[in-house]
């Protein structure tokens, strides 16, 4: 397993991730082709602002979702949120800690980043899951508005600059 840079040839594993039931059931419910092809446009687009977004590829060198950090406001401030996203078909083969843990080595690579975010779902056990395991530390819960929607996070965050 590896990333990859994210790039122009992954709007449809974005519009196979954005508009299915199982990979959205815990961000909020399936967007549109429409609304997928926007976030597509979105990650492409703050890719060059300096945010990053990779695509996971599997061992049988498939892309199978996708990862990323990037800027974004909370509390009145500007922090690094960290997200991660599989296809189905990868669920439960360890491929979303393993490219989660790449994510996070990523970051303590980059001297701009200091402590990341992450804001899972708190009924998605498997997100959470990934974050005990890199040794994020949880703060606590938050409302978010995911994509025009309400979502109930959990926040971790994680120091990577040492």
């Amino acid at each position: 397993m590896h990333l990859r840079q994210y790039g122009g040839a992954d709007r449809g594993l974005t519009e196979a991730l954005e508009m299915d039931g199982v990979v959205k059931r815990n961000l909020g419910g399936v967007l549109t082709r429409a609304e997928a092809v926007e976030v597509h446009r979105h990650r492409l687009a703050a890719s060059a602002r300096g945010d990053r977004f990779w695509t996971v590829i599997d061992d049988q060198d498939e892309p199978v979702g996708v990862v990323g950090i990037w800027s974004t406001v909370w509390a009145g401030g500007v922090i690094d949120e960290v997200g991660w996203m599989l296809v189905p078909a990868a669920h439960g083969r360890g491929l979303g800690r393993r490219a989660a843990d790449l994510l996070v080595e990523r970051a303590r690579a980059d001297d701009r980043y200091t402590v990341i975010h992450a804001f899972p779902a708190v009924d998605n056990p498997a997100s959470n899951a990934i974050c005990r395991f890199l040794r994020f530390s949880q703060i606590g819960d938050a409302d978010l508005d995911y994509a025009g929607r309400p979502l109930r996070c959990a926040h971790w965050t994680l120091d990577v600059s040492g």
